[in-house]
């Protein structure tokens, strides 16, 4: 399977997220330390919210690129296989194998912890499966090169749904 350079942005939002009750964490500012061999090195340290805000600022503007592509297609315009499957690389990858990822695994048990109401919960973890449903269906329909009316009108009502879908949950 691919893997995205920008999971490797998402391992580093893992790494600061698990360590939020550090009172380094919140600041931008480089930490110095120094290795086993004496050696100093600079780690950045980022809050753990703010990252998550940004992926979800990203994630929002690829929405807003998946949400024309199905008006363009509805509109008549042919099926673009290579931008459709970028756009599918970016949501499997980024949207749901790492900032998904964080939410369940790091965010999720932490709110909960702190009281937050487990039906809230439950609804995300809900919007995260039916996204991946989504993509899985989306990845399926990309597999050609030509397509039916009925095809194309699949495509469309995948989009739009995951648009709807992601759009409601960030």
């Amino acid at each position: 399977m691919y893997r995205s350079p920008l999971l490797i942005t998402g391992i580093a939002g893992l790494l600061t997220l698990s360590m939020a009750v550090s009172p380094t964490l919140g600041s931008d500012e480089p930490k110095a330390e120094q290795s086993d061999n004496g050696d100093t090195l600079t780690v950045q340290l980022r809050d753990p919210i703010a990252t998550m805000e940004k992926e979800h600022a990203i994630t929002q503007k690829i929405v807003g690129v998946a949400a024309n592509e199905a008006k363009a297609i509805q509109a008549g315009q042919a099926v673009d296989t290579d931008r459709l499957k970028t756009l599918h690389d970016f949501f499997l990858n980024f949207a749901d194998q790492c900032h998904h990822q964080k939410e369940e695994r790091y965010l999720f048990p932490l709110l909960k912890k702190h009281g937050v109401a487990e039906d809230a919960i439950e609804a995300a973890v809900d919007h995260h499966k039916r996204g991946r449903e989504l993509l899985q269906t989306l990845d399926e329909l990309l597999d050609q090169d030509e397509f039916t009316d009925a095809e194309r009108k699949k495509i469309v009502e995948t989009l739009q749904n995951y648009v709807g879908l992601m759009q409601g949950h960030i």
